[in-house]
């Protein structure tokens, strides 16, 4: 009787176990609002994602923009194509600075700001419309490496 007792228990803990282990994997990364004033009051959405790194496929060069509150690039290599909104790697922060409304990394060091031409390595997040936060439309998922003027090399002019 206390082997068969002991079997049981055994067999609820391999299932409590299997079922944290499903669910542990099965959350995927988590998207993050951080609202924040702009210099001229409106109200700044800065998106970023946690849970897993963003993924690196290619980059993209354009206008870091401020549209209806949502940080997005216009990019330069497909004229005439609507904007990305960007979701930021977990870390990355907004900074208003008299005018200027500045991306920074986890240390804190600018890497770029609104109306500047910027580099964005990443991957697109969705190739049809959707919706986080205020923000609607096409995503791309911002890498680590983030260049601004001068920075970004030569080949992508």
């Amino acid at each position: 009787m206390h082997v068969a007792s002991f079997v049981r228990w055994k067999s609820i803990a391999v299932a409590v176990a299997l079922v944290l282990i499903i669910t542990a994997c099965s959350q995927g990364p988590q998207l993050s609002r951080i609202e924040t004033d702009g210099p001229d009051g409106q109200t700044i959405y800065f998106l970023t994602k946690s849970g897993g790194g963003n993924v690196n496929e290619t980059s993209l060069v354009g206008e870091l923009q401020l549209n209806d509150g949502c940080f997005q690039i216009a990019m330069d290599q497909i004229h005439d194509s609507q904007p990305l909104n960007i979701i930021w790697p977990e870390g990355f922060a907004v900074g208003v600075g008299g005018d200027a409304i500045e991306i920074r990394d986890e240390h804190g060091r600018i890497l770029t700001q609104v109306g500047q031409r910027t580099l964005l390595n990443g991957g697109n997040g969705s190739q049809s419309s959707e919706r986080h936060s205020e923000c609607e439309g096409s995503f791309w998922y911002a890498g680590e490496e983030v260049m601004a003027g001068d920075e970004i090399p030569a080949v992508f002019d």
